[in-house]
């Protein structure tokens, strides 16, 4: 009988012991290769992640220095349009003025002449 469950235990069940810790080895390869292209995965997320962060902080850069040369540009343009209109106003008023001057000095040297025919 001892022979007999020694057979079995040196034909059977040491050979599946074998071959589990085989599968074992080969399972364990297998969970190292995950872990690792776990963990080079998380990097290279975390990279990209660093570098998408840096970009986008860039073009909000630059679209602040764009909106601020828009608003400067504005408000130049709002100020040149504003001169521009009071230059227009003073240019006509010089010219009434003138004008209203001008017949007001008419109209004394007439008065003048005919006050000089009459007397």
């Amino acid at each position: 009988m001892l022979n007999k469950h020694e057979q079995i235990i040196k034909h059977d069940i040491l050979p599946r012991l074998e071959e589990v810790e085989r599968a074992q080895l080969v399972f364990s390869r297998q969970v190292e290769e995950i872990k690792t292209s776990q963990t080079n995965l998380e990097l290279t997320v975390i990279r990209e992640s660093r570098e998408m962060q840096s970009t986008s902080k860039e073009q909000g850069d630059r679209m602040l220095t764009l909106v601020e040369g828009a608003m400067t540009y504005q408000s130049n343009n709002d100020k040149l349009e504003h001169e521009l209109r009071m230059h227009k106003i003073n240019t006509w008023t010089n010219v009434i003025l003138k004008m209203l001057g001008g017949l007001t000095a008419a109209g004394g040297i007439g008065y003048l002449i005919i006050n000089h025919i009459l007397e």
